[in-house]
């Protein structure tokens, strides 16, 4: 019986290996992978993909509640607005998508938990730099632009996913940049920053190989986006 399942294991791991080989001889930059291995990916890398993920969204609700601080010195006629659109709306949301990461979830899923609370947290910013009028609107949204450039570069999700989020927010923060400040080109040098980040990632994560040894044999093989940077779309 063991020697079956040791049968059986070494038979996989073959499978595995053959499955890896075939997907890294194509030389893409972004891995696609079979739907059976990209199972096990999401599998094998859940554990520190969630934790970060988490720890993201709970760092971002962090921030955001300091920052009704901020809201009591620009705007203090409007304060409870501020407490009820930071403390309230936003935090429920980036706790609530951290809590939901607590167990495996598809990419799908981590996609959307990272971003739908980004999508509020920009139509938040707007709302209250309406409020607070004037110089203080513009700052409000340019503050909003780093928040999304650096979800867009720092949580652990899959390629296609960082890339809706940067679209979906570059457009929405655009249309309120252009419907309501008059400084609407700020938002062409973020535009530009955007395009310059994807571009330098879509560089670096070119695979980077390395020998391994395997029965003696060497063998070329690529590390995945958590070692080397490629990307898993």
């Amino acid at each position: 019986m063991a020697e079956r399942d040791s049968g059986s294991t070494r038979v996989a791991d073959a499978d595995l290996r053959a499955d890896i080989e075939t997907v890294l001889r194509r030389r893409a930059q972004i891995l696609a992978l079979p739907p059976a291995l990209e199972a096990r990916y999401e599998t094998a890398t859940w554990r520190g993909r969630g934790r970060s993920l988490r720890g993201w969204l709970i760092i971002v609700a962090v921030i955001d509640l300091l920052c009704i601080g901020v809201d009591a010195v620009a705007m203090p006629a409007h304060l409870t607005e501020s407490i009820i659109a930071r403390g309230v709306v936003l935090t429920t949301l980036y706790l609530g998508a951290a809590a939901l990461l607590w167990r495996p979830r598809p990419a799908w899923f981590c996609g959307l938990a990272i971003l739908i609370p980004t999508f509020a947290l920009i139509l938040v910013a707007g709302y209250l730099g309406a409020l607070a009028g004037g110089v203080h609107e513009e700052r409000y949204l340019t503050a909003a632009m780093f928040t999304i450039f650096a979800t867009t570069v720092v949580p652990n999700v899959r390629f296609r996913w960082a890339v809706a989020q940067a679209v979906v927010s570059v457009l929405t923060i655009g249309f309120l940049f252009f419907s309501r400040s008059k400084t609407s080109m700020a938002l062409l040098p973020v535009a530009a920053l955007f395009a310059l980040t994807y571009r330098a990632g879509w560089k670096n994560g070119l695979p980077k190989r390395r020998t391994t040894s395997h029965g003696g044999s060497k063998t070329s093989t690529r590390r995945s986006k958590t070692e080397s940077g490629c990307w898993p779309v």
